[in-house]
């Protein structure tokens, strides 16, 4: 009631995702192959939501230069399957975390006035905060960061894509000594770094948070239920079992929250950890169909 969710009315999302497949080794030919396999193998058979299908890169989009980009994200669009069906390009950003140890690398956004080291997250000796998950934190409330978020965000919604998941977001949410006084918890940091996200996107891309806090809500049209569907059906923490005790407690957020996402299922027998039988790959497949709708 007090921060209502977005709203979203076209469905839940359903498409092709890189990570499994290709990981780092991601490329232009690539991810133009497997959405012509989408769209000419898969589509037919009844692959997607209300005859749309999202073709989405994930980390290491960066591996395509600027025009390779350009060029991917426009011979999506003008993609189309035989009964209709349209495709969109959707791709992936950190919006709190940096991979990179070269912290005198200058913000992108910032006409070389930051560099990394001025909106990491500090400790109170002005030291940075240790890496989770091999990522260090930045600071949502620094204005360099607010630039950097405004340059990406510009960007994406030039090129044209229309579904961005926003992974690692807790990072945004550390405990820590924040550049503006006036911010004095983590959740306060992001709800400010998030708000900005949601002001400059507004309807234009359908927002999927991942590695997110649950509340406070309203900041992302879908949240991740739980991590990567991979691996063996029980006992692992990328199991199907897991991904279904995920929404055996977590099944209320779906409407009232969010639109649940049980993140990327992985099917294919080649993928990293992908199913090794039939009944694995079905197994996962009507996990995600019966936790994202």
């Amino acid at each position: 009631m007090i921060h209502p969710p977005l709203k979203w009315t076209a469905g839940a999302p359903m498409g092709w995702n890189s990570w499994a497949a290709y990981a780092d080794k991601i490329d232009a030919k690539r991810y133009l192959g497997s959405a012509a396999f989408v769209k000419d193998e898969l589509v037919p058979k009844g692959f997607g939501n209300h005859k749309l299908v999202y073709v989405n890169l994930d980390a290491f989009w960066s591996r395509l230069d600027a025009v390779q980009l350009r060029d991917a994200v426009a011979t999506i669009k003008a993609m189309h399957g035989s009964d209709g069906t349209r495709f969109e390009p959707g791709i992936y950003w950190t919006p709190f975390a940096y991979w990179s140890d070269d912290l005198d690398a200058y913000v992108e956004g910032t006409m070389m006035k930051y560099r990394y080291r001025d909106i990491l997250l500090k400790a109170p000796d002005g030291s940075l905060l240790p890496k989770v998950d091999g990522g260090l934190a930045i600071d949502p409330s620094h204005p360099g960061t607010k630039a950097r978020t405004a340059y990406y965000l510009q960007q994406f919604m030039n090129l044209g894509f229309q579904y961005l998941k926003l992974d690692f977001l807790s990072h945004g949410a550390l405990e820590g000594v924040h550049f503006d006084p006036m911010v004095q918890t983590g959740i306060q940091a992001y709800n400010a770094g998030m708000k900005q996200i949601v002001d400059e996107v507004g309807d234009r891309m359908f927002l999927s948070l991942s590695i997110a806090p649950l509340f406070p809500s309203g900041y992302g049209h879908a949240r991740r239920l739980s991590c990567d569907t991979k691996g063996h059906i029980n006992g692992g923490d990328q199991s199907t079992e897991y991904m279904l005790n995920s929404l055996t407690y977590g099944w209320w957020s779906n409407g009232s929250l969010y639109i649940t996402d049980p993140d990327h299922v992985v099917l294919g027998e080649s993928a990293d950890q992908g199913a090794r039988n039939v009944a694995e790959g079905k197994s996962r497949l009507l996990s995600a169909v019966i936790s994202g709708e």
